[in-house]
């Protein structure tokens, strides 16, 4: 049996549009090392059906169809059932760069005992691709002194490290053992769950100057609803990062970051609302002590009941994106 190097998860709802062209762009690498597990996740469209007829032409494509359960639930059992000396995530609806896996290849035979690969993202649209530098860092390895830093109180430098899981490839036993601890399951915020803990366990982390990742700009991802499950997995993920920090015996001042951190997720959500959850409470310091501009004007928003400001911008917004991307 072919060794295999490479795993790619695709967690699949819904997307019959895309995930062709998704799959496709990994199987045109012509790779035979490389194994692609979709895991649909009880999609209601023809998503199950486009799978199954590529699969039926590609023996390395592994095919799981399960009840809906979310998204985290979709790449534990991805990662359960992969083969491969490394992990990778695509979604759905992007697709990745040609020379993903050589670029990677590089990379590996350079750093044999790196436990993380990240690399930088291109946005795209039917109108135009833009390169994204996604960590305010040096690119090589991360230094002990960042590592070290980013281990002890990630919520307050979380600029130096993403917590996109596409952008990155993972040792297998790094993440087979990262996921094995997580014992609940939410369909929001659960990339930064998965990234803290790998962060937490990883000994060995580069970035690297390329750009290998096409992430799709999409109308319906801008405009969806905000459902009540939105703040209930905040709160949910809330609580379990708590605990996890404490588990780690991460500082009182570690914890306080990532709590402020999940508030703006919250609060975030919750003036884009149509039917608004329970209210949390902010302290002034909060919005004193934030260093993001952007950030500090929704929380003045949120803090004096200024909703109908909030709802005039986001619309100019949408109207804005909606010229730039014309996307369906």
């Amino acid at each position: 049996m072919k060794t295999i190097k490479y795993s790619i998860v695709i967690p699949a709802y819904n997307i019959h549009d895309y995930i062709e062209e998704c799959i496709n762009s990994i199987l045109n690498q012509h790779r035979d090392d490389v194994e692609i597990i979709i895991v649909n996740d009880g999609s209601m469209d023809n998503t199950y059906e486009v799978c199954k007829k590529i699969k039926k032409d590609h023996p390395n494509v592994i095919l799981i169809d399960k009840n809906n359960s979310g998204s985290m639930d979709s790449y534990i059992v991805g990662v359960k059932k992969s083969h491969g000396e490394y992990i990778g995530f695509v979604d759905s609806d992007d697709c990745i760069e040609d020379g993903y896996f050589r670029t990677l290849d590089k990379a590996i035979r350079n750093n044999s005992d790196v436990d993380v690969i990240m690399f930088d993202y291109n946005k795209f649209s039917k109108k135009q691709k833009e390169l994204f530098k996604v960590n305010h860092i040096p690119y090589g390895k991360l230094s002990d002194e960042l590592l070290n830093q980013l281990q002890k109180n990630y919520f307050a430098i979380y600029e130096k490290y993403s917590f996109y899981r596409w952008n990155k490839i993972y040792r297998s036993s790094l993440i087979k053992k990262c996921i094995s601890e997580i014992n609940f399951r939410v369909t929001y915020f659960e990339d930064l769950y998965l990234e803290l803990l790998i962060l937490l366990n990883a000994k060995r982390i580069i970035y690297i100057n390329d750009s290998l990742y096409n992430y799709r700009l999409r109308m319906s991802s801008v405009t969806h609803t905000v459902s009540s499950k939105v703040f209930s997995d905040n709160r949910l993920v809330k609580k379990e990062l708590s605990q996890l920090l404490v588990s780690y015996n991460k500082s009182k001042e570690s914890i306080e970051s990532m709590n402020e951190y999940m508030d703006y997720g919250y609060i975030r959500y919750y003036l884009r609302a149509k039917e608004k959850p329970s209210r949390i409470h902010i302290p002034f310091k909060m919005i004193l002590n934030n260093k993001h501009k952007s950030h500090n004007k929704l929380l003045v928003m949120y803090k004096f009941r200024l909703d109908w400001l909030f709802n005039m911008a986001f619309r100019l917004r949408k109207q804005k994106i909606r010229k730039e991307i014309l996307f369906k």
